[in-house]
């Protein structure tokens, strides 16, 4: 009984990780197109064109780890936006490294 809860727990867990990183791409998509002087209209029309798609919506809730590898690669792209390339190149040489784990 004790070996169920923790599996149940950590699944959850899990999931919860997924949405999170779903919901934070959400956020880079708005502040790249932001940084590229979109109007806040537009904005939010590709935010909620990623957040009520129904593709990238089942691959985060199966338990896949794009979400969290797109976050990553969002994040890379505000970096160099921001001309912060050993920042990126850290955080991509991470990203790879975790891709080829999982």
């Amino acid at each position: 009984s004790t070996q169920y809860s923790t599996t149940v727990s950590v699944e959850f867990l899990r999931c919860w990780c997924f949405y999170g990183a779903d919901l934070l791409v959400g956020v880079f998509i708005d502040a790249i197109l932001e940084l590229r002087g979109v109007p806040a209209r537009t904005r939010i029309w590709c935010v909620v064109a990623w957040l009520f798609n129904p593709f990238t919506f089942t691959i985060g809730t199966r338990g896949n780890c794009e979400p969290i590898i797109c976050a990553a690669m969002l994040w890379i792209l505000i970096c160099l936006m921001k001309g912060r390339v050993l920042q990126a190149a850290f955080w991509y040489g991470l990203i790879v490294h975790v891709r080829i784990i999982v």
